[in-house]
């Protein structure tokens, strides 16, 4: 009994220790411990003088609620006010590559305008130009990552997907343009507005939702997997 008493009181400490370490950590998930008392199985025992046999860990649960918003003044920085999860892939992955899901909105931009995490994972979104608004199931197979050209070349085509702020298609500009500044709105648009005046919706950023967060496998870097 003791021993049991002592291993289930180390692991809460361990998981205690853990949620302190992790206290500065931009969208952790803190975890707690529930425990179960034990009994014997045997049958032949008189449940009227059974004594318990200690206590052991039921399971380690996350804290799936919505952490305080904090402004940090970085335009590539999210957070989501509620459910839901960034979608994240590796580069090195491909195309075909497993996507990572994660509550952490600290983004930036790599040399090639790629919209990544800390590790350089590219947030995924959608193509601004969808068909239904909004996106409708059969939509989930435009899944992309979310790129911001810093600059555009005279008789390049934009990105697949990209509108104006009217909504039209652009043409490919007639001169060479450069990024001369990026918002994201509340709804998750990528607007970007170039040297040729102009704003251009290139993105919607994707959010996944799950019918358990509690399923969710943490992979590390704020990171998690589908189970």
């Amino acid at each position: 009994v003791t021993m049991a008493a002592l291993n289930a009181a180390q692991k809460e400490m361990n998981v205690t220790s853990n949620n302190l370490a992790n206290a500065s950590t931009v969208g952790f998930k803190r975890s707690y411990t529930n425990f179960g008392d034990v009994f014997s199985n045997d049958p032949a025992s008189n449940p009227k003088t059974a004594v318990g046999s200690g206590v052991l860990v039921a399971s380690v649960a996350r804290d799936t609620t919505a952490g305080a918003l904090k402004s940090t003044g970085r335009v590539t920085d999210m957070a989501i006010d509620g459910r839901g999860y960034f979608v994240t892939r590796d580069p090195a992955g491909g195309a075909s590559g497993a996507n990572t899901y994660s509550r952490a909105g600290n983004f930036g931009l790599d040399a090639s305008g790629n919209l990544v995490d800390p590790g350089g994972f590219v947030v995924q979104g959608y193509p601004a130009k969808v068909p239904s608004s909004p996106l409708a199931a059969d939509d989930t197979g435009t899944l992309m990552g979310i790129n911001i050209p810093p600059s555009m070349t005279a008789g390049t085509n934009w990105p697949t997907g990209t509108v104006l702020s009217d909504g039209t298609t652009p043409s490919a500009p007639t001169a060479d343009v450069v990024l001369q500044s990026l918002s994201i709105s509340p709804k998750g648009e990528v607007q970007a507005t170039y040297s040729d005046n102009k704003t251009y919706t290139l993105r919607f950023v994707a959010i996944a939702n799950f019918p358990s967060d509690q399923g969710l496998k943490a992979i590390g870097n704020n990171r998690y997997s589908e189970t």
